[in-house]
């Protein structure tokens, strides 16, 4: 009796412990360093600008992860991304020169969504959504 209850009590455990680390985060480095490519969705205007994310290294210092990389258009800017590893997905944000905000999430081993956040743009328009491909 006393093993059945000892069983029952790992299984629900088990199943309401949170899970795992998805998509292997224990090696950030290994899922994120690459070429990233795909759209930021324009209001307004309409359409979409292709965009590019190349993140050349993923390193820890003093606990937290920090990639460094270039974002933008033909070429894009030099970047320092913080990479939050906290929750079920790795989540990667990072500031333009120009203050505009970025913030995407791993949703699967080759897939980043996420947004824009403008600076100096109306509460409607501020948002823009963007979703980049991992190309190489």
């Amino acid at each position: 009796m006393h093993t059945r209850i000892t069983i029952l009590a790992l299984l629900l455990v088990a199943l309401i412990s949170p899970t795992p680390p998805a998509l292997g985060q224990s090696d950030p480095a290994a899922q994120l360093v690459g070429t990233w490519e795909g759209t930021q969705h324009q209001t307004g205007k309409g359409g979409s600008e292709d965009r590019t994310l190349i993140v050349s290294s993923v390193t820890q210092k003093e606990g937290k992860w920090i990639a460094d990389g270039r974002y933008g258009a033909q070429g894009g800017a030099k970047v320092q991304i913080e990479v939050d590893m906290t929750g079920r997905w790795p989540s990667l944000r990072w500031a333009m020169p120009n203050g505009n905000t970025v913030q995407v999430n791993l949703i699967n081993p080759k897939t980043l969504s996420g947004k824009v956040t403008l600076v100096g743009s109306g509460p409607r328009d501020r948002d823009r959504a963007l979703t980049l491909e991992k190309v190489k």
